[in-house]
């Protein structure tokens, strides 16, 4: 009786429908955009480095610059989707054309966001467990909150402002006057 979809069911009755749906349907975009920028990251690092290694090299030289490769496509692709799709949000909610300026925007303050994975990866992960000093967990905790912060500002989604009556008038019955 008190599982999951009673709870769902709960909130959707108590709280506002229509918003609930929303931010639904924003996190699902959201984590999606996120798998598929990752994704094609790892196939593009494929693509990147598979001409340069030999077939027949078994050396771990090609596995280290493949995953180093991953790190740094993925640190551009996944902030650049998520900026993509924040404004393709905000150009729905606010009944506006998309604008590459605020995309690229967006994409500038979410850049930080790849500094906590890229930390973990490049400088936490290769120690082994028993060799890392007691800092490096203070620091890639740091690091993940500075990108929990830089992808609140660059994908948060604003609402519509409030029109003014002559505004809403305006708009509402501009497409329905005849041109000349």
């Amino acid at each position: 009786m008190w599982g999951f979809p009673h709870v769902l069911h709960t909130i959707s009755r108590t709280c506002y429908p229509d918003t609930v749906l929303f931010w639904l349907k924003t996190i699902t975009r959201y984590a999606l955009t996120a798998i598929a920028a990752f994704l094609s990251s790892i196939v593009l690092s494929f693509l990147t480095i598979l001409p340069f290694v030999p077939k027949d090299d078994d050396a771990p030289g090609g596995g280290i610059v493949l995953i180093l490769l991953v790190v740094f496509e993925a640190s551009l692709l996944i902030p650049l989707s998520l900026a993509v799709t924040a404004e393709m949000i905000q150009r729905k909610i606010q009944a506006r054309r998309f604008q590459w300026s605020k995309a690229l925007s967006r994409y500038l303050l979410a850049l930080p966001v790849a500094i906590g994975p890229v930390y973990a990866t490049i400088w936490v992960a290769p120690l082994m467990e028993s060799y890392r000093p007691t800092h490096y967990l203070l620091k890639e905790a740091f690091f993940y909150c500075v990108s929990g912060i830089f992808a609140f500002f660059a994908l948060r989604i604003r609402r519509q402002p409030p029109l003014s009556s002559t505004t809403t008038v305006v708009t509402k019955y501009l497409p329905l006057l005849p041109h000349k």
